[in-house]
């Protein structure tokens, strides 16, 4: 996903693991294609972390989205 872009937006999910970096133990509660809409984008030096409109206050690591193509 296009980490640059701090836009609300839908995003795909194509992941849900559990261990990623930076972020861990929240990856369960997503399910693979579904869509999602981006709050937040936090970036870091080696990660990025996201948070969504469905789970408030929940973060997620960014490589477990894709950016949706119209």
């Amino acid at each position: 996903m296009d980490i640059w872009n701090n836009k609300k937006r839908k995003v795909k999910c194509v992941g849900n693991y559990d261990h990623t970096w930076g972020v861990g133990g929240t990856g369960h509660l997503l399910t693979i294609n579904e869509l999602y809409t981006i709050e937040d984008v936090v970036v870091f030096d080696y990660y990025t972390i996201v948070y969504l409109e469905e789970f408030p206050n929940v973060s997620f690591n960014s490589v477990l989205f894709e950016e949706i193509t119209n």
